[in-house]
């Protein structure tokens, strides 16, 4: 009902005389070919990913198998992968906050801002552990990548789906919520290249984006600055606590060269 509504008001601008059609159609051209750079430079950093693990790694999981696909018995795999109970909670903050800023929001509104949550944190967290595969190995050895239990293509191309989806799902919401979660997928696909420049700065960026929950909430119901001083407490909870959680990742975090406030300050520096 809603895409419809959409196409109405589209064929209502695009052929009201002196609507500029040729140039609506370059536009539309030149979106669609600065997506598909986007994409092709994702799928050359992933097969060169593969590439060098290949050649200093003994091989994962055939992609090729029958086991590449999904089954039954990977669901539970996958939802460890996602750490899925975090995807839940999001979504229901971000419905909360819907409900808190404009009880009457229509309930398609809720489900997509749920959708968009659990989508992103699912492929937040998958990507992250494709990129870190190695640093895993020592920190969390037992998670699906580096226990060989998923194959890295399964990683990257569930990350590429729940990341999609998300971005579609968020259509409906309107620009501004469109544009945060664009902006959010761009950021979190490169959160694990960000953390070899500083780990201090992949700290404040988990923090944001944990925020922007609630905010995302608020740019659903138009009233963005509705909560500003929740977003930032959840900010600054969800700070230290990055902060605090780099004490366990500090082996890890310093065998790639990462450096935090754990690994270079001490952890009671980070627990201050």
């Amino acid at each position: 009902q809603h895409a419809g509504h959409t196409l109405g008001e589209l064929e209502e601008v695009y052929f009201k005389p002196g609507f500029d059609r040729a140039k609506f159609l370059q536009g539309g051209r030149e979106i669609l070919t600065a997506i598909a750079e986007f994409w092709d430079g994702l799928n050359c950093d992933r097969q060169s990913k593969i590439q060098n693990l290949t050649e200093t790694e003994t091989p994962m999981v055939n992609p090729y198998s029958s086991r590449f696909l999904p089954s039954i018995d990977l669901i539970p795999v996958f939802a460890h992968l996602f750490r899925l109970p975090v995807g839940i909670v999001a979504a229901a903050a971000g419905s909360a906050t819907i409900y808190i800023l404009n009880p009457d929001t229509p309930i398609l509104y809720y489900l997509l801002t749920a959708m968009v949550l659990v989508g992103m944190t699912s492929a937040a967290c998958a990507i992250n552990d494709y990129w870190d595969v190695e640093k895993d190995r020592i920190d969390h050895p037992d998670r699906p990548l580096p226990s060989r239990q998923l194959s890295l293509p399964q990683a990257w191309w569930a990350a590429i789906i729940l990341f999609s989806g998300s971005i579609l799902a968020a259509l409906p919401l309107g620009f501004y919520p469109f544009l945060l979660v664009v902006v959010s997928t761009v950021v979190l696909w490169n959160y694990s290249h960000l953390l070899l420049y500083s780990g201090i700065l992949g700290n404040l960026i988990v923090a944001a984006i944990i925020s922007g929950l609630i905010l995302l909430g608020s740019l659903v119901t138009d009233r963005p600055f509705a909560l500003l001083y929740p977003i930032g407490f959840l900010f600054c909870y969800a700070l230290a606590k990055e902060i605090i959680w780099d004490i366990h990742d500090a082996e890890g975090d310093r065998s790639q060269g990462i450096v935090t406030i754990a690994n270079h300050w001490g952890d009671s520096t980070a627990f201050s």
